[in-house]
């Protein structure tokens, strides 16, 4: 595993450790990754969620998110992404997620928080760059489908690396708590059934958005990107009820 996928790999760990919902394995290899990379957690989700827990007052006979609860969550999270050097982290109780309301908002921050980490983290330019340079690159354009047909963009893939990326314009702005979006990279030389590319999330209405690939399996030949919405967490397999863009390599 490199070195960027095992850090991903901890962040989604601790994302799920601060929910309270890690197996037994999952909290071996948490410690385990925690002590190889501790300047990793720097406490970034923590204080999201004592953010979380300080300033929402929840009812807990309500079952619906407040309206507008998910807008003001996507609009706050860049301000306390991570907290300053004086700042002290707060460890939340668990018992605070028991409520369903929160639980969906902490959720959807936490989501939005790997997001961020991943596409803004030091030297991700650098591993995106190194696709571009890479002597076997393939890049196809993206074209919007049905409703999203105001999407345009490319993806920029390496076999030799097993890395690639999405740049995308016009993809709309999707709140994780109802779906998320899913790439899927076909591959018939592998597998009739396309591999997953990974779930993302358009928090912003920011002109280009690039996604790095997260690949679960090696692609070696690669003939169309194609990306959907699902619901959170993504799937194993698509239906593909709702296909929003697709790229054809050939």
């Amino acid at each position: 595993m490199s070195d960027s996928a095992t850090i991903q790999r901890l962040e989604e760990l601790e994302a799920g450790r601060i929910l309270g919902d890690l197996s037994g394995e999952e909290w071996d290899e948490w410690r385990a990754l925690s002590k190889e990379h501790p300047d990793v957690l720097d406490g970034s989700l923590e204080w999201t969620a004592a953010q979380l827990e300080s300033t929402l007052s929840v009812d807990e006979s309500a079952s619906p998110m407040p309206s507008g609860l998910t807008e003001k969550v996507k609009a706050g999270t860049e301000s306390f992404v991570r907290p300053t050097e004086e700042a002290t982290v707060v460890r939340p109780s668990y018992s605070f997620w028991n409520s369903a309301p929160v639980a969906w908002a902490a959720a959807a921050v936490l989501a939005l928080l790997l997001v961020f980490s991943w596409t803004d983290r030091p030297g991700i330019e650098s591993e995106l760059a190194s696709v571009d340079q890479s002597p076997d690159r393939v890049q196809s354009t993206f074209s919007g489908v049905g409703d999203y047909s105001d999407i345009t963009g490319r993806v920029s893939w390496s076999d030799d690396l097993q890395k690639g990326y999405l740049s995308l314009e016009g993809i709309p702005v999707n709140d994780p708590t109802e779906r998320q979006y899913q790439l899927w990279i076909v591959d018939p030389e592998r597998d009739e059934a396309p591999v997953d590319g990974g779930v993302f999330d358009v928090v912003a209405d920011a002109g280009t958005v690039r996604i790095p690939i997260d690949a679960k399996l090696r692609v070696d030949a690669p003939q169309a990107f194609v990306i959907t919405l699902e619901k959170p967490g993504g799937v194993v397999k698509s239906n593909q009820k709702v296909v929003v863009a697709l790229a054809k390599t050939s």
